[in-house]
């Protein structure tokens, strides 16, 4: 028999950093006439983190011509792009 603030606790999972999560139980009454043992009082399931990210775009900078000494053609224009991991989840 478990009591009923363990099975409360028993529902809701700890969650650790190495990957794994634990629920854990106690007994408070042993198993007697013909009654069955308790299942593992800890039990460890792998868990996965979903990690989501998203790109974040700098501002567009100044042309930059391959020739520098015409004043138009062929030529370049940059930006930064950044990958951000979205916080929260």
């Amino acid at each position: 028999m478990l009591s009923s603030s363990l099975s409360a606790a028993f529902a809701s999972l700890a969650f650790s950093l190495s990957g794994y999560r634990v629920r854990e139980r106690s007994v408070i009454v042993n198993p007697n006439n013909g009654g069955r043992p308790c299942p593992h009082l800890q039990e460890r399931d792998a868990c996965f983190e979903i990690e989501l990210f998203n790109w974040q775009y700098g501002s567009w900078g100044n042309c930059s011509l391959q020739d520098p000494q015409a004043t138009c053609g062929p030529g370049n224009r940059t930006r930064n792009k950044t990958c951000v991991k979205l916080s929260g989840v």
